[in-house]
């Protein structure tokens, strides 16, 4: 089990205090390497090392540090490819272990036992994904394509919570645009998942206050992970919820980022890049009267703790 303060890249192990030496920003939910075209289209593959070491680049200097890439093998995730773009790119990139939702999981997730998939998740942490050295560092992005968890989805919650209760890694889910967020706590929780390290994603396609409230009263971390994907949500109301959670004294446990997976979203083809969460959110939190020490809190501190497992 990794120590708290301990994060594991794609490079290896890294002490949590040397990246926050940086002042920099963590993005908790991203994707640089998927291929979802079988469900979504050929605009949801990213695939092109160069395309993508440059967006990296990009966000580094915009003042990005390190990235969560959350694709596992419903996303056809590659590790040598993060690998290489984060070495390219000059960004601490973390990698992910486990398995999608209905629709995308592989035949493993009918034929193998609960104990089995664990098995598997845990390998991969602790050994390397396939039949590479590279170790994922998270478990992620863990789904349900509705309200109600299908058997399958059932199987890879528990599995996933139980890898997580084992490794102490952090994990992240995938909502239905924010439906489904109860049953995903219950089934963590039952599963034995810390829910400190859990965060529950893409919270802010809901317009819900109290939803919002919900999840972190459960102990969870809220995700409004989906910055700048205007498809589900508009920025304007992200932040308005945002900021009523941060009078409400909920603000501490927000993680933010833009789960940016199509091609069409990045910098060099006309989006606002994996940067958004710095260009184009904390602009509209300092219009709804956002301090800038909760905006350092929400935008840098928070990632740092909960990545981590200590206070940043």
């Amino acid at each position: 089990m990794l120590e708290p303060g301990t994060i594991r890249t794609v490079a290896g192990d890294v002490h949590l205090a040397d990246l926050m030496a940086t002042g920099g920003v963590a993005l908790v939910h991203e994707h640089l390497s998927c291929d979802l075209s079988i469900g979504f289209g050929p605009e949801y593959v990213l695939d092109d090392a160069e395309l993508v070491a440059n967006e990296l680049q990009a966000a580094h200097a915009a003042g990005v540090r390190l990235m969560v890439d959350v694709g596992n093998s419903g996303h056809l995730r590659d590790p040598l490819f993060l690998r290489e773009v984060a070495s390219r790119g000059g960004m601490t990139v973390m990698a992910s272990a486990g398995h999608y939702r209905e629709g995308f999981f592989p035949d493993v997730v009918a034929s193998q036992s609960v104990e089995e998939l664990t098995a598997e998740i845990v390998r991969e942490i602790e050994h390397g994904i396939g039949q590479t050295t590279v170790r994922a560092g998270a478990i992620a992005e863990i789904g349900m394509s509705g309200e109600t968890a299908t058997p399958a989805e059932k199987k890879a919650f528990a599995a996933s919570a139980a890898a997580q209760a084992q490794t102490g890694v952090p994990l992240m889910t995938h909502t239905a645009q924010g439906v489904g967020w109860r049953a995903q706590i219950e089934m963590l929780s039952d599963g034995g998942a810390d829910l400190n390290r859990v965060v529950i994603g893409h919270m802010d396609c809901l317009d819900d206050h109290e939803a919002h409230v919900g999840v972190i009263e459960s102990g969870a971390w809220l995700g409004f992970d989906r910055v700048n994907s205007l498809r589900y949500q508009s920025d304007e109301v992200r932040a308005k919820r945002l900021a009523d959670l941060i009078d409400a004294g909920h603000g501490g446990r927000v993680v933010l980022s833009t789960d940016t997976a199509m091609v069409t979203r990045l910098s060099t083809r006309g989006g606002a890049g994996y940067m958004a969460v710095l260009t184009e959110f904390v602009p509209l939190l300092r219009q709804h009267g956002v301090s800038e020490e909760w905006i350092k809190r929400i935008s840098v501190d928070n990632a740092w703790e909960f990545l981590g497992g200590v206070r940043a």
